[in-house]
């Protein structure tokens, strides 16, 4: 799919909707609420809604093509929510894809602390954030990308052979 060398703003946004897709499966595989947390059907990983929508338009790079194919699958978010504008009131994130760095990486402190003890990873959620900003703006090496897929599939191999030990 790539030249070693180089990666396209469609290489980019592939690459990107990869690694949520993976960060969705970890996410579920995990399946943990905290108690402050907005509830939905299937965990996406916790939600900052202390924060207003980031929104990934303004970045260069994809954010801007991305925030554009959310509004087409997802429709223009509601304005001025008291939580994220693709936020709704018993149903939680509306958004299953094209959510913004800071949605496919924030995880409550509870959220973090169960995974240390439960499954023996040390999540950071600043240094994933880093790393889907990156492939935002188109910076991300290609050896970076797959690094990061790499460990993100570790991540659910972990939880995968803890979680059959129910």
């Amino acid at each position: 799919m790539f030249d070693d060398t180089k990666m396209t703003k469609i290489d980019y946004r592939h690459e990107y909707l990869t690694v949520e897709k993976l960060m969705r499966e970890f996410f579920q595989q995990v399946n943990f609420c905290g108690r402050f947390c907005p509830k939905v059907d299937k965990s996406i990983g916790c939600c900052a809604c202390n924060y207003y929508y980031d929104d990934d338009r303004f970045v260069k790079g994809i954010g801007k093509r991305l925030c554009l194919e959310r509004s087409v699958i997802y429709g223009k978010p509601k304005e001025n929510r008291k939580k994220c504008n693709y936020h709704e009131d018993g149903v939680g994130c509306k958004l299953v894809t094209h959510r913004s760095c800071l949605c496919n990486s924030f995880i409550c402190l509870e959220m973090k602390h169960f995974l240390r003890i439960r499954f023996g990873i040390d999540y950071d959620h600043i240094e994933v954030d880093r790393n889907l900003r990156e492939m935002i703006r188109c910076k991300a090496e290609l050896i970076n990308v797959k690094l990061f897929k790499a460990l993100i599939t570790v991540w659910i191999m972990k939880v995968k052979q803890v979680n059959s030990r129910k």
